[in-house]
């Protein structure tokens, strides 16, 4: 959110992207244990100012979101983001990827995707939005995610042979 020390937000109108991208609020701070602000990340992308049909976020992420259901650890703070998942998908009609980097993701993934497709069902007519899982470990699969995800986001196909 606004003035959240752990998120940075780039307005999707800002020319100056390289930037932004190089100064100092853009780069990643640990913050001194493993789990990873997720929910302000995702309350951050719900608050944009969404304008296109087009909308897809990748989330990178390398461990999971501060919450005890999130870990396999002991983790002792709670910042639910269940309720985030459903709103980006029936508010903000975003599609979601959720790029992984290690396996220790895998319970959030689970949850993540659980709450993302128990969202209310798009209109008739509409394009459904799509949750994915793209695992980084796995560059031949991650890629043609990837690429699928940005296809269909867009409202075509595209074939993928790599």
């Amino acid at each position: 959110g606004d003035g959240d020390p752990h998120t940075f937000v780039i307005p999707f109108e800002d020319k100056d992207l390289e930037g932004k991208l190089g100064s100092p609020q853009a780069q990643a701070k640990g913050g001194g244990d493993t789990a990873e602000d997720v929910a302000g990340g995702l309350e951050a992308v719900a608050d944009l100012p969404w304008q296109c049909t087009t909308r897809l976020v990748f989330l990178f992420a390398d461990a999971p979101g501060h919450g005890k259901d999130y870990h396999d650890k002991s983790v002792d703070d709670d910042y639910p983001i269940e309720h985030m998942m459903r709103e980006l998908k029936s508010d903000c009609k975003i599609d979601f990827v959720l790029c992984s980097l290690n396996e220790n993701m895998k319970k959030m993934t689970a949850i993540m995707e659980r709450e993302f497709n128990a969202a209310p069902k798009t209109k008739s007519g509409e394009r459904p939005q799509t949750f994915r899982v793209a695992s980084l470990s796995d560059v031949k699969s991650f890629v043609p995610t990837v690429v699928e995800s940005i296809s269909k986001a867009a409202g075509f196909a595209a074939p993928v042979n790599i």
